[in-house]
């Protein structure tokens, strides 16, 4: 029921780090999704998306999957 695009822009730092934004989006409607949570699996790493949809993370450089979750009403 959602669809999350990310742009994945990476930005190396002295700790191997990397920030990573993205969109968080409705599969049917495409409208952004405010306040999903968006999460490093096995870490308590995460963020929440704004109220236009979007999220900044900032990851280790080895990271290479997120976890969008979200409770809303049809």
């Amino acid at each position: 029921l959602f669809t999350c695009l990310l742009l994945l822009l990476p930005f190396t730092t002295a700790m191997a780090q990397r920030i990573i934004t993205g969109l968080v989006t409705d599969a049917k409607t495409n409208e952004p999704l405010a306040e999903a949570t968006v999460v490093l699996p096995g870490t308590t790493t995460g963020a929440t998306t704004g109220a236009d949809g979007t999220f900044s993370l900032n990851t280790p450089e080895t990271a290479q999957t997120l976890t969008v979750s979200y409770i809303g009403f049809d």
